[in-house]
């Protein structure tokens, strides 16, 4: 099993103690005696110290290459941890592992992710959501920020994109398979807008019969692997004929 402490910095002191005899013992008493066990159990723990740390202190400095920016950051980021932690706590740590800022190319990949996700939503109502390299490019934009990451990102798609889709669909719109074309223009003020083209989507129909063959396959699959586990279950233990015999009675026949 995975056990996630998500925040672990923002925990009670008393946490830590308990903390401390699960990574060290692999085992938890409480205080009625009953040990539940931890040995089979993977602890991932995340925090923020890192991070608001370089904020506070801003940038690193000059350095002659990449690597010697993220030594620095590391650096700074132990600095943050040992602040907040005890030596007993951190040495019962396996790993700890640093996670870089994102990159726009990321960024850009992370819009794909959240895209596909809504093309899967959208695909029994008959739509279709392509985005180019500029609507990736305004996306990699608006929904970046340094301080947050990428949250920001979920919350431009819902208002360029979902918003949109559910405005048109009161409209009208999407009444047969329709492919909607994301791109992005620079208008007279400078500052770049989302530009909207819709398109059939002719290749609906083959991709509809294509998913509903590979759900049935699933399904039938899925009552394969039940009817096993099924008959697992009800599957009579059987015994030698030296067991199936009567007991003795005493009685002579």
């Amino acid at each position: 099993s995975v056990v996630l402490f998500d925040e672990i910095e923002k925990a009670h002191p008393d946490i830590f103690n308990i903390l401390l005899q699960i990574l060290e013992e692999g085992t938890l008493t409480d205080t009625h005696g009953r040990k539940v066990d931890f040995r089979d159990t993977i602890i991932i723990m995340t925090s923020n110290l890192g991070a608001r740390e370089l904020q506070k202190g801003g940038k690193v400095g000059f350095a002659e290459d990449l690597k010697q920016i993220e030594a620095g950051r590391r650096e700074r980021a132990m600095d943050a941890l040992k602040k907040q932690f005890s030596p007993e706590f951190l040495n019962r740590i396996d790993e700890i592992v640093f996670f870089n800022s994102l990159n726009r190319d990321q960024i850009k990949d992370i819009v794909n992710i959240m895209v596909a996700r809504i093309n899967d939503q959208l695909f029994d109502r008959r739509i279709l959501i392509e985005i180019n390299d500029e609507g990736r490019e305004f996306f990699a934009d608006v929904g970046f920020d340094d301080k947050f990451g990428a949250r920001p990102l979920r919350r431009a798609l819902q208002r360029e994109v979902e918003d949109h889709l559910a405005t048109r669909y009161l409209e009208g719109a999407f009444r047969e398979p329709t492919k909607l074309l994301i791109s992005s223009v620079i208008g007279d003020d400078k500052k770049r807008t989302v530009k909207y083209e819709e398109q059939e989507w002719t290749e609906y129909e083959s991709l509809f019969n294509k998913k509903r063959e590979e759900r049935a396959q699933k399904e039938a699959q899925k009552k394969e692997k039940e009817a096993a586990q099924l008959k697992l279950r009800i599957t009579p233990i059987r015994t030698s004929p030296s067991s199936a015999k009567p007991a003795n009675s005493g009685q002579l026949t």
